[in-house]
C-alpha cells in the first residue's frame, strides 16, 4: 500500500479469508506484524490500506467494515455499510484517511466518514463498471475528483458533499499544479489537454446547463 504495508494472507478454501490467515509487512520498521482475529466478523470480502496512516479497512461477509490500527491489531471504529459485502469491486481512503470510497457492482459509489461510519455520498457513476476507481483531492478548493473509469469524472465539494457536475474525459488531477489533465476523446492515440480547474461558481454553472 502507499502507507508502506505490504499485506499477505492465506487461502485455505474459497470463502472469505479469515484474518487470522493475514500478515503484514513494516516496509519503515522492516518487521513482520500478525493480527489476531477480528471480534465480530468471520471473514473479509474486500480490504484496503491507507494512503499514509497505519491502518487498514476490511468489509466482512455481512457487510460490516472495521477500521485496524497495523500497529496494534486495534479495532479503531466499526460500522455497517448496508451494502451487499459481495458487490464491492474497490475501495479507496481519501481526505488524508479520514473517509473511504466503495464502489459495488453496477458502478455504485459509496462515501463513508470513517470515524463514525456516516453515509457521506451516494450515487451511480456513468458507465463505470469495472474496478477502477480513482479519487484526486484537491484541498485548495475543498473538493475531490472521482474517477470511476468511465468517460467523465465527478466533482464533489467536501463540505456540502454535494456534486458540483461531472468532467468529461478526466484523466488526472495534478494538486501542486492546479490542473486538470483531460483525454482529447480520441482515446486510441489519446493526446492530453491541459485545462485549468474551474472555480466553484464555475462549476455550479455547468452542473445548470447540464440540468
Amino acid at each position: 500500500g502507499a502507507n508502506g504495508w505490504v499485506l499477505t494472507s492465506l487461502h485455505p478454501n474459497e470463502e472469505p479469508v479469515a484474518l487470522e490467515h493475514m500478515a503484514l509487512y513494516d516496509t519503515h520498521q522492516k518487521k513482520w506484524t500478525t493480527l489476531q482475529g477480528t471480534g465480530t466478523v468471520p471473514g473479509i470480502n474486500a480490504i484496503a490500506l491507507a494512503q499514509k496512516a497505519a491502518t487498514m479497512v476490511f468489509i466482512g461477509a455481512d457487510g460490516t467494515a472495521q477500521v485496524l490500527d497495523l500497529n496494534t491489531g486495534k479495532v479503531l471504529s466499526r460500522f455497517d455499510t448496508r451494502i451487499n459485502a459481495e458487490s464491492v469491486l474497490s475501495m479507496q481512503f481519501f481526505l488524508d484517511d479520514s473517509c473511504l470510497a466503495i464502489k459495488t457492482a453496477g458502478g455504485y459509489l459509496h462515501l463513508y466518514r470513517l470515524a463514525t461510519g456516516e453515509q457521506l455520498y451516494y450515487t451511480q457513476l456513468q458507465d463505470a463498471y469495472m474496478e477502477y476507481l480513482q479519487i484526486f483531492e484537491d484541498h485548495r478548493n475543498q473538493r475531490i475528483y472521482i474517477h470511476g473509469g468511465s468517460n467523465s469524472g465527478l466533482c464533489l465539494d467536501v463540505n456540502s458533499w454535494s456534486s458540483l457536475g461531472q468532467i468529461d474525459d478526466l484523466l488526472y488531477y495534478h494538486a501542486s499544479l492546479d490542473l486538470l489533465y483531460q483525454a482529447n476523446g480520441h482515446y486510441e492515440a489519446a493526446p492530453i489537454a491541459y485545462a485549468k480547474i474551474p472555480d466553484t461558481m464555475q462549476l455550479v454553472t455547468i452542473a445548470r446547463e447540464a440540468l
